[in-house]
């Protein structure tokens, strides 16, 4: 079934109609939409009126593939040129290696998540990325290296804790007590 989102929605359209990502933030009332080739528009649920956040400078943050929450005033973007911050309050976006010492760019990320923990699972054409920020603001990156070279399409946490990862070489389920995987695959 295919329905005209035109019809719904006003002011500005989206970027490009080719979506690859939402947020929902209750809170705020917005739905959040990562486009590739469009950057990210935003959709009051109460009004119906779409802002495209189009930021021209930056070619970087047009190609959004995963969104997650940071806080209360901002959200990770997955794009295909690395992880950024966007903003809620200024609708601006920063690269991670002007956040962390240790930058997370020029990565291609299509999956984001804020586990149980607060730690945030990156993943992407490249495997996966953990990154803990820890109590000073500092950032400990660990790339889990069973997955190397393992396009990550998806990272998933269960309701007991487990985190699961979708790539195009199967599914994966990590093993937080040695790190193992446990692959399913055909």
């Amino acid at each position: 079934t295919y329905y005209a989102l035109k019809k719904y929605i006003k002011g500005e359209e989206f970027g490009s109609n080719d979506v690859k990502s939402i947020y929902i933030d209750q809170s705020l009332g917005k739905v959040f939409v990562g486009t590739h080739a469009g950057g990210l528009s935003v959709i009051d649920k109460k009004t119906g009126h779409v802002q495209h956040c189009d930021n021209h400078t930056k070619n970087d943050v047009r190609n959004i593939y995963a969104i997650e929450k940071a806080d209360e005033n901002h959200l990770w973007i997955g794009t295909l040129k690395g992880l950024k911050r966007y903003d809620i309050r200024t609708k601006s976006f920063e690269d991670a290696t002007d956040i962390y010492s240790n930058p997370i760019s020029d990565v291609s990320i299509r999956s984001i998540i804020t586990d149980s923990k607060g730690r945030l699972w990156v993943g992407g054409e490249d495997g996966v990325i953990l990154i803990r920020v820890t109590d000073n603001g500092d950032c400990n990156i660990t790339r889990m290296e069973a997955l190397d070279n393992v396009f990550v399409q998806s990272i998933y946490e269960s309701s007991t804790n487990r985190i699961w990862i979708a790539s195009r070489q199967g599914l994966f389920c990590v093993n937080e007590n040695d790190w193992s995987l446990t692959r399913y695959s055909c």
